[in-house]
């Protein structure tokens, strides 16, 4: 029996202290400096050096929220770093990896975080608690080009959740949807500094009804052509398509060059800025 399946048996009988006191012995075997701490008998708070990150894990070996900046940094910010004052908004949120640095880097802002998977988002708003996002707004939506309800995968994995259309498969929830559209105009949102997708290959649909596309300046977006070819599913190959669409939109377009196909397919656009004020 491996170290996680020890730790999620002890967790399972409820036996916190115990399953608390395991992962910290584990921290000081691997010489990192990491307190974990179950809360809401579910997740795993991580502290370290003043900073504290909630996930459905413990973290023994690295500082999480480090991992998190970094991943930031390198790729989702890699086109555009959010400044104090942005509107950002952050669709597919999952537990906040992007949320927490969006917010601290728009401390004058304000940071939209959408997300639909249920178990999910309750970890978003722990994360949005104990990091004391107050500048965050989070919703449990799913962006769809339909308002009303759509169907989402429920599977062990939550990162490989994604939206279906046929409610008799099994494994499956129903959740509210609204398009991006909807969602702006609700929210009487009048510019996004920094749009972020990652919604597992419904960004198709979410182009399919993005009017208000003309008040976003920058864009990260996570196409999903590499999951794709993983796994013989053409349907997944949104990347063209979303190019296409910026381009359309008068956006100057930027992809990554590196060893990981997942990088690879995010899309960073940025909006002309004479455009802009013509639209205005």
């Amino acid at each position: 029996m491996n170290t996680h399946k020890v730790i999620n048996l002890l967790v399972s009988y409820r036996l916190k202290y115990l399953s608390s006191f395991f992962v910290n012995m584990l921290s000081i075997v691997f010489k990192s400096n990491i307190k974990n701490t179950i809360i809401e008998n579910k997740c795993w708070l991580q502290e370290s050096n003043n900073t504290k990150f909630v996930d459905f894990v413990p973290n023994y070996r690295t500082n999480s929220y480090r991992y998190a900046e970094k991943l930031c940094n390198d790729l989702i910010f890699s086109n555009y770093k959010p400044e104090s004052n942005d509107i950002c908004i952050d669709i597919g949120a999952g537990i906040g990896t992007e949320t927490i640095f969006m917010s601290r880097l728009a401390d004058k802002g304000r940071v939209y975080s959408i997300e639909a998977f249920k178990d999910v988002y309750d970890v978003l708003n722990l994360n949005i608690k104990y990091g004391n996002l107050h500048n965050v707004h989070s919703y449990n939506l799913a962006i769809a080009d339909s308002n009303g309800y759509v169907y989402i995968t429920d599977s062990d994995s939550h990162i490989e959740n994604k939206l279906v259309n046929d409610d008799s498969l099994q494994n499956t929830r129903k959740i509210e949807s609204v398009t991006i559209d909807k969602f702006i105009e609700d929210q009487k949102i009048q510019q996004i500094d920094l749009l972020k997708v990652n919604i597992e290959g419904a960004e198709r649909e979410l182009i399919k009804c993005f009017k208000n596309i003309g008040i976003v300046k920058n864009v990260a977006i996570s196409c999903h052509d590499f999951l794709g070819k993983r796994l013989g599913d053409p349907s997944l190959y949104t990347k063209d398509e979303v190019i296409t669409f910026l381009e359309a939109n008068n956006f100057k377009i930027k992809t990554l060059n590196t060893p990981n196909d997942y990088a690879n397919d995010w899309v960073f656009g940025t909006r002309d800025s004479k455009i802009m004020s013509k639209d205005k």
